[in-house]
């Protein structure tokens, strides 16, 4: 009898050892948590990298000469450094032109003919000329032919005021050496701003 109880009992001891194995896989499942957790600390990382191409494409401050833009242009000229000739057989013109350019700075003189010009043009060397076409003597055409003919007075800049006609003036002014030209009736406006346009192409100041 004491032989068949002991044999009874083994069985219940090997059912309590299963209940112990199943309490691992929860420990098992805590792990994968933490692995996820990583993830966002890698993500971070991107907008780092992001950062570097801007900073390798910005040039160094040395290549970036702003300063230049502001300068003034080398052959720059004051008013009172450019002399005018103004050449007119019109009274009206002469005192209509040569007072408004005086009062605008400028060094002024005046020719009434086409032999007073080139006259005035060869002993004064002016830097502008504003030159009419149709008066007495010679024409605007050939004092401004003469003129580029002769390398001493290559600096002459030349501008061709006229009442022959838009298409016309525009088509002569460029052939005998003008550098510009305003139409007659002008305004005052056109005469400044055609004398300004040439300032910024005129040589270096003669010592």
């Amino acid at each position: 009898m004491a032989l068949k109880k002991k044999a009874a009992k083994k069985p219940p001891a090997k059912a309590k050892k299963a209940p112990a194995k199943a309490k691992k896989a929860p420990a098992k499942a805590k792990k994968a948590p933490a692995k996820a957790k990583k993830a966002p600390a890698k993500a971070k990382k991107a907008p780092a990298k992001a950062k570097k191409p801007p900073a390798k494409k910005s040039p160094p401050p040395a290549l970036a000469p702003t300063y230049r833009s502001s300068a003034p242009p080398p052959f720059a000229r004051l008013p009172a450094d450019v002399h005018i000739l103004v050449v007119d057989d019109e009274p009206e013109v002469l005192n209509l032109l040569v007072p408004y350019l005086r009062k605008r700075g400028f060094n002024v003189t005046e020719a009434e003919d086409g032999d007073q010009a080139l006259e005035r043009i060869l002993t004064e060397h002016p830097d502008i000329v504003l030159l009419d076409v149709m008066m007495p003597g010679l024409n605007g055409w050939e004092i401004s032919q003469y003129v580029r003919d002769r390398p001493e007075l290559d600096h002459v800049r030349i501008i061709m005021a006229t009442g022959i006609g838009s298409e016309t003036n525009a088509a002569t002014a460029p052939i005998y050496g003008a550098d510009a030209y305003i139409d007659k009736p002008f305004r005052l406006e056109e005469v400044d701003q055609a004398v300004r346009g040439l300032i910024a192409r005129l040589p270096a100041p003669r010592a």
